[in-house]
């Protein structure tokens, strides 16, 4: 686990989420394991778009630097907000017609979805909206 930051002193909701935030960020034993992560999480993006975001930072071979890297782009104000107007156009524009067109099932899990979205980015929607 590449930890954030933690923002605030709010309890730490189990035994592990404390463990994960007492471990240090420096000494040998803090970058090897970054140096493990590191390689972990480029054979995952190497030869994807994702890799343009850390590329810069290879030589550094840090895991957490990246994660931030990638968080900041992905997890920012301006993914958000397009990930909230996709959402909200998805559940403005879905419609059930038919069966033989659009499957209830299909409806359903992408109203679904979109609604998580909604929730993720801490953004109800009422069922008029």
């Amino acid at each position: 686990m590449i930890r954030k930051d933690r923002v605030d002193n709010t309890p730490f909701s189990s035994d592990n989420e404390e463990l994960v935030y007492s471990a240090p960020l420096t000494g040998k034993v803090f970058k090897a394991d970054s140096a493990k992560a590191y390689q972990i999480l480029k054979g995952l993006i190497l030869g994807t778009p994702v890799w343009a975001w850390i590329k810069e930072l290879d030589r550094a071979a840090c895991a957490r630097k990246s994660m931030t890297a990638l968080r900041t782009h992905y997890d920012g104000p301006g993914m958000t907000r397009r990930c909230l107007e996709s959402a909200k156009t998805i559940i403005s524009g879905t419609k059930y017609l038919a069966e033989h067109t659009f499957s209830f099932e299909k409806c359903v899990t992408l109203l679904k979805a979109a609604f998580e979205t909604l929730t993720e980015c801490e953004e109800g929607m009422t069922a008029n909206a």
